[in-house]
């Protein structure tokens, strides 16, 4: 039987008795969420109560890692511009795997939504080289994904995430289904 791995994602808000009731069934507490910056810095998020609670627990603590500006808002065009450029790459996993040593954190969780199409290798490339470099360290690399049909299926949501190069780059893939539970349309 293969083991079942449980991630649970968590706002530095979220109230103590819930954390403290689900903690006991998770393997990651994914804390959601760290923004990025096109040169590859890191938006910190005040979240060291959730990480010490999870490893207090035995739980492997995760920084999420959204393409979120300094206004809180998903960016494509951030994103797009980070992606696109190997020393913004390159900066950014350093800035992670320092904020991972100095929080105290498991690894990294990348979920990146919003990606536009022709980004989508490049996704793939930071994804792979976060794991080359944090993998070693012992620290995780996952990946959120938008929920596809097919690996060609268009919209915004969907055109950026390579389910295949994900699976070979990460060490585990969410395929985010949550998504398909909304009640606006994703184009």
């Amino acid at each position: 039987m293969k083991n079942i791995v449980v991630s649970g994602y968590a706002y530095p808000s979220i109230e103590p008795w819930v954390l403290d009731a689900w903690l006991p069934d998770l393997t990651f507490l994914c804390n959601f969420s760290y923004g990025i910056t096109a040169e590859g810095g890191i938006i910190d998020l005040e979240d060291q109560a959730l990480t010490d609670k999870a490893n207090a627990a035995g739980v492997r603590p995760l920084m999420v890692l959204t393409p979120l500006d300094s206004e809180g808002r998903f960016n494509d065009v951030v994103a797009g511009q980070l992606l696109e450029n190997p020393q913004s790459r390159s900066a950014l996993i350093a800035n992670i795997g320092q904020t991972l040593r100095t929080k105290g954190l498991s690894g990294v969780d990348f979920d990146f939504e919003y990606i536009p199409a022709q980004y989508r290798q490049n996704y793939v490339d930071l994804v792979r080289e976060a794991k080359e470099t944090l993998g070693p360290e012992g620290y995780f690399v996952t990946v959120a994904v938008a929920p596809k049909t097919s690996a060609g299926q268009e919209g915004t949501l969907y055109e950026g995430h390579d389910y295949a190069g994900m699976g070979q780059a990460a060490d585990y893939v969410l395929v985010m289904t949550y998504e398909w539970g909304y009640t606006y349309y994703h184009q």
